[in-house]
């Protein structure tokens, strides 16, 4: 500014200025612009992830539709009453489906269990006393998404006992730990090898999984492990979910 006082027609000064205004107006043009990109594009990640998440959710639904409807046709022939009262637990599950808005919110384990329950009485009526349903639920304050925790059972059903040629066992079982909660799902089914298993769990036949995986994983921060082993007579599949403890928002603890 001294220069330009003293010296006020030096256009060479003059120049050397104006080249820094125009490349400080550039350099702040391109940052506007990269940080708008950056933040478009996690909006595109995010609305392509809610996306997936809800194309996986819309999924499972008519998935276990389907098996529900194939285990009450068994029995409508052989025994009506018992038909007509599976129809029954099962239209009462979808009402509860149906009134069930966002399937990506957290939901109270005991509703997510009433799924799981009437599922498997579905299923002990088709298989009768191939199967045995145990529980041991010690632990009921937590909370878990829709339908996350059924598609695990669904395929012990499926994968464990059914092709089994003995009785098969099943036990859903929950217990509290140190800031978060363990939720087991074991079966002593056939079992499988880690190829096997692997190619289950990642097949697109295997979308209730899939889904269910990624969404305890996305949401809640769930650590889920799989073993299984197909070694005689201790045979069998176990499921092990860890959910973290869900933290309360400030106004679920003013209203406690």
């Amino acid at each position: 500014f001294y220069q330009l006082s003293t010296h006020p027609f030096n256009t060479g000064l003059l120049s050397h200025i104006a080249a820094l205004i125009v490349i400080f107006i550039e350099t702040s043009t391109q940052l506007v612009l990269i940080r708008n990109e950056i933040k478009a594009k996690h909006e595109i990640e995010s609305e392509n992830r809610s996306l997936q998440l809800q194309l996986l959710t819309d999924q499972i639904r008519p998935h276990f539709l389907l098996n529900t409807v194939g285990a009450i046709r068994t029995l409508i022939y052989d025994d009506p009453d018992k038909a007509s009262d599976l129809l029954y637990e099962f239209s009462r599950y979808f009402r509860k489906n149906f009134e069930q808005k966002d399937y990506n919110k957290p939901i109270p384990f005991p509703q997510e269990l009433d799924y799981i329950a009437t599922y498997l009485k579905l299923e002990k009526a088709r298989l009768g006393d191939k199967i045995t349903v145990n529980y041991d639920i010690q632990e009921r304050e937590f909370w878990v998404l829709p339908l996350t925790i059924q598609p695990f059972i669904e395929n012990a059903v499926k994968h464990g006992v059914f092709p089994a040629d003995y009785p098969g066992v099943t036990t859903n079982s929950t217990r509290k730990l140190i800031g978060e909660t363990l939720l087991e799902i074991t079966d002593n089914g056939v079992g499988m090898d880690v190829a096997e298993l692997n190619r289950v769990l990642e097949t697109k036949n295997s979308v209730g999984i899939r889904s269910a995986r990624m969404r305890l994983n996305e949401q809640l921060s769930a650590k889920i492990d799989i073993q299984s082993s197909m070694e005689p007579g201790k045979s069998g599949t176990t499921v092990k979910i860890v959910i973290p403890d869900r933290k309360r928002s400030r106004n679920e603890n003013n209203n406690r």
